[in-house]
């Protein structure tokens, strides 16, 4: 038996899904918290976020949830399965309830090391698009530049300036960075921070607070790369999260970003998780 449940969720429909994957995660030793935004499920309020559940007789077979964060019909999808075959029968069914919404995109996540998950997606055709590494830091290292950086807190003032950075920094169309702050704006885990050399803005930074901490959209303009200033906005960003009493904080980069990644390790941060991305 499968069934879709659409947002919000229910606190009992989370607590079953979320022990399920724990149960996964010890049983094979890979990671499904992160694939399936165990982390935002309650949080996700959107009409384009679904959860899949397969029942048997004795409990969930397989489980998805479905994602339009960002709301632009880029569909990712995290899910796991008792089996191939039923991992395979799970994914047809997604698949065809999406084509529905003239998706743009429907993309698969999954950890590395999830071969089971990994071989029905290859049966079905996906095709491997890119790898993303989460990193997590527990101390920090290096010194942060001496820099007159400050974070400060969104404001709807701006918001043209922060939208500019978007564009400019990850080569977003409009649509694409209007949707990262909106989403930002939309989630009450997550604040998105200006990053301010005097009174201008140079960068952004997303915090998200849960019960764990994650850093998303550093971002610094091209024009003012190169000069420290990610090191520094990374370097306040962590430390404001350890003050409010985290023992870690984790963010995602993308395998093919060494600079990025080779920041990133200086500052202290270390390869915990690698999650590769199916484009279906």
């Amino acid at each position: 038996m499968l069934k879709k449940y659409t947002s919000p969720y229910t606190t009992e429909l989370y607590d079953q899904l979320a022990l399920w994957v724990s149960k996964q995660q010890t049983a094979r030793n890979i990671n499904l918290e992160v694939p399936m935004n165990l982390s935002s499920v309650l949080e996700m309020d959107g009409s384009l976020d679904y959860i899949f559940i397969m029942y048997d007789g004795e409990g969930i077979v397989s489980a998805a949830v479905v994602a339009d964060l960002l709301k632009t019909k880029d569909f990712e999808i995290g899910f796991s399965a008792k089996d191939e075959q039923t991992a395979i029968d799970l994914l047809k069914v997604i698949h065809e309830d999406l084509q529905l919404h003239f998706p743009n995109s429907i993309t698969a996540v999954i950890d590395e090391i999830a071969t089971l998950e990994r071989d029905a997606l290859l049966k079905l055709g996906a095709n491997n698009e890119v790898c993303e590494a989460q990193l997590m830091i527990t101390q920090l290292s290096g010194k942060k530049p001496v820099l007159p950086t400050q974070l400060i807190q969104y404001h709807s003032t701006r918001h043209n300036e922060y939208r500019a950075v978007l564009m400019d920094s990850f080569g977003d169309d409009l649509e694409e960075a209007e949707a990262i702050i909106q989403l930002s704006l939309t989630q009450p885990s997550r604040t998105l921070y200006g990053i301010h050399v005097y009174d201008e803005i140079v960068g952004t930074i997303n915090l998200i607070r849960s019960e764990d901490a994650f850093i998303t959209a550093l971002a610094v303009h091209p024009a003012h790369q190169k000069k420290g200033i990610g090191r520094a906005a990374l370097h306040e960003a962590v430390d404001i999260l350890f003050q409010e009493g985290y023992r870690s904080v984790s963010l995602d980069v993308e395998v093919e970003n060494t600079h990025a990644l080779k920041l990133y390790e200086e500052v202290g941060f270390q390869i915990q998780f690698m999650f590769q991305f199916y484009k279906m």
